[in-house]
């Protein structure tokens, strides 16, 4: 039992070294995308500054249900961009999935047509111009043959057949799944910018919505902007 622990240990270590290797080469090749991500992510961090600690009077059953939605949104975008970054692209998939249909659930809320327990309707709203990258999504997402054998580097010498059981770095992949994560980061950021208004009557914050201009030209620069983000 010793020795099979021992092989368990051996196979995470080689993963995380895998990983780590894959991030470097993601850093190299990256550019203005890794700064794209930190400028949308300070951005949302000045807007929940500007937030916290305020009272919110004649919260509504929407709202609420917006508060919740977009701290799970926060929350995940460090794993989001781990993934991607250190080639776990098909989990990245699901992520950025998962990002995707909580925007388009906090504008149903926005627009009072959400219904609890339906999938959002990627469609309509804000995200009606992400249908074709939530159908690119579920390719990773729900495994797709040509996808995975794409992003797994699945080869075939004479008899043996097979796929990475670490990650490997594709560039390709990395940069449509990251340009898809910083811009629905920036979208989020757009669905905060107009719940501060509604809710505080707050004038627009300049600051972020500086921030927030640097990073769409950025992706604007590097042709992976996904959707319509601007203000």
């Amino acid at each position: 039992m010793e020795g099979e622990s021992e092989s368990g240990i051996t196979l995470l270590e080689l993963q995380l070294r895998s990983r780590h290797l894959v991030r470097e080469s993601w850093r190299k090749d990256a550019g203005d995308l890794l700064d794209a991500h930190l400028l949308s992510v300070t951005a949302v961090a000045v807007l929940v500054n500007s937030m916290a600690g305020r009272k919110f009077d004649a919260i509504s059953t929407d709202r609420d249900s917006i508060l919740s939605l977009s701290a799970s949104f926060i929350q995940g975008i460090d794993l989001c961009e781990t993934s991607i970054s250190e080639g776990l692209y098909s989990q990245g998939a699901n992520l950025l999935k998962q990002e995707l249909e909580t925007i388009a659930a906090i504008d149903e809320h926005e627009r009072g047509v959400r219904r609890d327990g339906k999938t959002p309707n990627i469609g309509r709203g804000v995200t009606s111009s992400y249908g074709g990258v939530y159908g690119d999504l579920n390719g990773f997402a729900h495994m797709a043959k040509t996808t995975l054998n794409k992003i797994l580097h699945y080869s075939e010498e004479g008899d043996l057949r097979g796929a990475s059981i670490v990650p490997l770095y594709n560039s390709e992949a990395a940069k449509f799944l990251y340009g898809i994560h910083v811009s629905l980061i920036l979208l989020h950021c757009r669905q905060m910018m107009m719940f501060r208004a509604a809710v505080f009557n707050d004038p627009p914050h300049d600051k972020a919505i500086a921030i927030f201009y640097e990073a769409t030209k950025i992706l604007q620069r590097a042709g992976v902007l996904q959707g319509e983000v601007l203000l």
